[in-house]
């Protein structure tokens, strides 16, 4: 008998499998593995579809969806990481954020989708969805694989009532109120004012709008009306239309199209984006947020460690150490910490909108009185 063959073999039955190997060594050496050609050569590494493991965190499940493994599904490829952990924090809170990044994307994808919960007073990013294009299928596929992931785990989840605040993204809206219709969805108010401000540089009045003061705030009353309700923003509209110089007809025209509607030829033609879907009145009263700005903080903050279209493994392992961090903030805030708050500046603009509202609310104060209130309480 050959011992030494015997051995061999003995020793090779033992040995863990060359990936296993390699993805052990990588780990190691801190390396993460090359960007692959196409998504067709995709493949998740075993040590990414799982979270950091950490004192008092054992790993556990974290890629929670790889359309490339769905034969049932025919669209752009999506790849969504949401632990347990984060599925629960969705499933507890009724207040939703989502919003979409391009700038930390792969280049294998067209965004970074993230859908967020307020707990505790904290906005907590809960999933991670990379998309590789825009489209309502996508949107949708993306959506019912959390919907289906959350009630799997959680049949009597609150979280799937309540609100949620988007991006002026029209298919993501169409998505999500289709997916969840018992969530009341709303756009962002900060979207709704930058769009209203790029128009504005487009049409070359960003000059006229620096060096002129009451011009500036005649411009910002047209996205003050989203502070009204629903049912008055139309005649609201028209009031501010009619103090508007003629240099902002084409503004006029392009709000009107897009947030107020139209009559054409005698037939009513409805506006890309419904007053009822963008207004911030009820959310004002509500206290609850009125934009998705500590989203949209997050996304600074994780771009500032990811840095610009990584890798799609790098961006990766940026994302389970925001799981983790984010487990480790909560955890602190469960034990009493007290959570970060916005700035007192911020906190005090917050304040005096809510005053205003309640003053037009209460009868207190005029339509025009009020939309320049507001205007004076933000800027482009």
């Amino acid at each position: 008998m050959n011992l030494t063959r015997l051995d061999e073999k003995n020793e090779k039955n033992t040995m863990p499998p060359k990936a296993q190997c390699r993805a052990y060594l990588r780990q190691q050496a801190g390396q993460v593995p090359a960007e692959p050609a196409s998504l067709a050569d995709l493949i998740i590494p075993d040590e990414m579809t799982k979270t950091k493991d950490a004192p008092g965190q054992p790993e556990e499940r974290f890629l929670l969806y790889d359309s490339a493994n769905d034969e049932t599904y025919d669209g752009g490829r999506i790849v969504i990481f949401s632990s347990d952990w984060g599925l629960e924090k969705l499933a507890l809170s009724l207040h939703w954020a989502a919003d979409g990044t391009f700038k930390v994307s792969p280049t294998l994808f067209q965004q970074l989708y993230t859908v967020h919960a307020t707990t505790l007073g904290v906005t907590v990013p809960c999933v991670y969805g990379l998309l590789e294009d825009k489209t309502e299928l996508t949107y949708r596929q993306t959506f019912n694989q959390i919907r289906a992931a959350i009630l799997l785990r959680h049949p009597d989840a609150e979280g799937i009532y309540g609100t949620v605040i988007t991006d002026l993204e029209r298919a993501a809206m169409n998505s999500f109120q289709e997916v969840f219709p018992e969530k009341q969805c709303s756009t962002c108010f900060f979207h709704l004012s930058q769009a209203v401000w790029r128009k504005l540089q487009s049409l070359g009045l960003q000059r006229h709008y620096a060096e002129d003061a009451d011009f500036a705030v005649q411009v910002r009353c047209l996205p003050a009306i989203a502070f009204l309700p629903t049912a008055d923003i139309r005649a609201a509209f028209q009031e501010v239309v009619g103090v508007l110089p003629d240099e902002c007809v084409d503004l006029i025209t392009y709000f009107e199209n897009t947030f107020i509607g139209r009559e054409l030829g005698g037939r009513w033609r409805p506006p890309l984006y419904a007053p009822d879907e963008w207004t911030q009145y009820a959310r004002t009263l509500d206290g609850l947020g009125r934009t998705t700005n500590a989203v949209e903080g997050w996304h600074r903050r994780f771009a500032g460690k990811a840095g610009s279209h990584p890798s799609t493994f790098s961006l990766v392992t940026q994302i389970q150490a925001e799981e983790a961090h984010w487990r480790v903030e909560i955890g602190k805030v469960v034990a009493g910490a007290t959570p970060r708050h916005r700035s007192a500046i911020w906190e005090r603009v917050s304040e005096r909108v809510t005053a205003l509202t309640r003053r037009w609310r209460d009868g207190d104060v005029g339509t025009a009185h009020f939309l320049r209130g507001i205007a004076h309480n933000f800027t482009f």
